[in-house]
């Protein structure tokens, strides 16, 4: 193959200039092809493929020239040596390849053939890798110098993690990345030699350095990053774990409404009052170390950010078929997942890998992790109260010297729970968690309006009947007039299994229902009452119809916790 570099025969119109083409001829294929540089034919020096010195800017020019020279040569030899095709040849020449550096060619090959997801992701690691080298990564650098390059990241990173500036995951992230541009380049033959990571380099144990922990404004700043429900899923799920007394992942999976209490060991999963007293607790073992908690499920803002939390992913994954079975059932009112990790931790990882993916990348180095050292460091921070590592440890569900001695056996002691909750809820409060969530919500409501998404994320009431078809009360509107939601046929499985309709679903549904209309005889009475003193028995009529018609509202009502005038 050659590339001759020639001048257009014809100038341009009302100019003095004409334009720079090469040529690509390899016996079967002939063909001109037009560069943006343009030259004065008068000074166009043929033989050394430049201009004169009366050329005007022809320092600039000459560099142009030059650099197609030097495109012409690499794009002739790799053709000769079989690197290239003739495709690779033109791609390479017009620009639309460029195979000199890494982020080149993420920008002009890896941008065509990967997906948007995975591009941005190769973007962050040839940024996270040149920037930390403070150089543009070629290629041909790598293949003479790879080792040394990989080196000198490596332990520039491992400094920035032991300075709480990095986390080892982004390093396990950004290096795989790097690894899959030069894989890609060597099976796509932009690259003769194969460029390998050393195995010394490939990974730093995330056990190995400290996870670090962030404040209630990186927090923030993260959130006003969020532009997706799937972004939203992440940071909620973050922000849950730190609510939950820095739990893990496989604690929220395996977290049942079987094991909700009053912290006295009396079951309150069905029971209205303790949901409207704001008493609910949950007996957790933690997955990790089988310590035994008992947390206390604030309604705002933990069981706030749970009911986002699940609603999010009863959205994003119910419709997928393989998922349905691991989603917990709505009658559940603090179990997102139904599985257990311990039995299969493969489908365990996988479940979790794009959220944490998502969330270390879309916002810098956050891991699930990070939730449990942010609250231990929140409480710390928090001066005015002194915690000791012992109250730190007791929060978290660690294994200290406290719990030893004492087997955690009084940990549902009135005193001791008491303080453990007053603690909980001080943090939570220190961190602005509330503030925190109320943002989240924002942005959920946005995100809903824009995609045109259910109503019912955020916050569905149960589904009933409304004629023939089953909606989902999604609020109240003026005189207590319901807003219906109308259930897309992909979740109508999940949501008519709601079983709070039914009359024995609560149970203390009655005590609720007099306390809130009042008994039966007292009812009576009242109406006895405005009979006697207005002397108008139609009114009354009137009013026991009225409240005939809406006996059905205000039995829907009670069930959502919605108070209202009898």
């Amino acid at each position: 193959m050659r590339i001759g570099i020639h001048l257009h025969k014809r100038k341009d119109t009302g100019a003095d200039f004409v334009t720079v083409r090469y040529r690509i001829n390899d016996g079967k294929f002939r063909k001109f092809y037009a560069t943006k540089i343009k030259v004065n034919p008068k000074y166009w020096l043929k033989k050394h493929v430049e201009v004169s010195e009366l050329h005007p800017a022809f320092q600039d020019v000459n560099k142009l020239l030059q650099d197609l020279k030097s495109k012409k040569f690499e794009a002739e030899q790799k053709f000769k040596d079989g690197r290239f095709t003739r495709q690779q040849v033109i791609n390479f020449m017009s620009g639309k390849s460029d195979y000199s550096g890494l982020m080149a060619y993420n920008e002009t090959v890896l941008k065509d053939k990967k997906s948007d997801q995975n591009y941005v992701y190769l973007r962050s690691c040839i940024r996270s890798f040149e920037s930390t080298l403070g150089i543009e990564v070629t290629f041909e650098e790598l293949i003479a110098n790879g080792y040394n390059l990989f080196e000198d990241y490596f332990n520039a990173c491992k400094k920035r993690i032991k300075a709480d500036e990095f986390s080892a995951s982004s390093y396990n992230s950004y290096i795989k990345g790097i690894g899959i541009v030069c894989s890609h380049a060597h099976k796509n033959k932009a690259i003769y030699d194969e460029i390998k990571i050393p195995k010394e380099f490939v990974s730093i144990d995330t056990d190995e350095l400290e996870i670090r922990s962030f404040t209630t404004d990186e927090i923030k700043d993260r959130i006003e990053n969020v532009e997706s429900i799937y972004d939203l899923k992440a940071i909620s799920m973050w922000l849950l774990l730190f609510s939950l007394r820095g739990m893990y992942p496989s604690d929220i999976a395996t977290m049942r409404d079987k094991n909700i209490e009053d912290g006295k060991r009396n079951k309150t999963a069905r029971k209205l009052t303790s949901w409207w007293n704001d008493e609910q607790y949950i007996f957790h073992k933690r997955a990790k170390t089988g310590v035994k908690m008992l947390i206390k499920l604030h309604r705002t803002p933990v069981l706030s950010l749970l009911q986002m939390v699940k609603n999010i992913i009863v959205y994003l994954d119910y419709p997928n078929a393989n998922r349905q079975d691991v989603i917990a059932s709505i009658n559940n009112r603090v179990e997102i997942y139904n599985y257990e990790p311990i039995n299969d931790t493969k489908f365990h990882k996988n479940l979790w890998k794009r959220t944490a993916d998502k969330l270390r990348l879309k916002f810098d180095g956050l891991v699930f992790k990070s939730a449990r050292k942010s609250y231990s460091t929140a409480m710390k921070k928090m001066v005015d109260e002194k915690y000791s590592s012992e109250d730190i440890s007791l929060q978290l569900g660690q294994s200290c010297k406290y719990l030893l001695d004492n087997h955690y056996v009084n940990y549902r002691d009135d005193e001791l729970r008491k303080v453990v909750n007053d603690t909980h809820l001080k943090v939570l409060n220190y961190f602005k968690v509330d503030e925190l969530y109320q943002m989240l919500a924002a942005k959920l409501k946005a995100i809903i309006l824009r995609e045109k998404m259910p109503k019912w994320l955020m916050g569905h009431s149960g589904v009933h009947k409304v004629g023939r078809e089953y909606k989902i009360l999604v609020g109240m509107a003026d005189k207590l007039k319901p807003v219906w939601e109308k259930i897309d046929p992909n979740y109508r499985n999940y949501f008519m299994n709601d079983e709070s309709k039914s009359p024995d679903f609560w149970k203390d549904i009655k005590e609720q229902q007099d306390a809130i209309f009042g008994a039966k005889s007292e009812r009576e009475a009242t109406l006895k009452r405005v009979y006697k003193a207005l002397k108008h028995p139609s009114m009354v009529d009137e009013l026991m119809q009225k409240n005939k018609e809406n006996k059905q509202l205000k039995d829907l009502l009670t069930k959502e916790g919605i108070t209202a005038p009898s």
